[in-house]
């Protein structure tokens, strides 16, 4: 017999609506006001709840992937040109 979850992943309900919730990384609080993200699927149903999650997840992981890979430093940086030089080449 396989175990299946009341819930979809990062998801609760409340008065019958389900809510997606997740905590922001520790690397990324800094960007945000509050150490949770919480929002309505705005639907009763466990599917579309299910379906809403995952692509709120995806969109969440593709969007922390962006503001890491802004922090770290570039590799081989020192053979970048500096923003000012970069535009009078683009410009030329």
């Amino acid at each position: 017999m396989r175990y299946t979850p009341k819930h979809a992943q990062h998801t609760y309900t409340r008065r019958d609506v389900y809510y997606f919730s997740r905590v922001i990384p520790s690397d990324l609080k800094h960007h945000y006001i509050k150490p949770r993200i919480i929002q309505s699927l705005k639907t009763k149903s466990a599917y579309k709840a299910a379906v809403a999650s995952k692509i709120l997840l995806a969109k969440l992981d593709d969007y922390w992937l962006g503001l890491r890979l802004k922090q770290d430093d570039v590799p081989t940086s020192h053979l970048l040109i500096s923003g000012a030089t970069a535009n009078q080449i683009s410009m030329a």
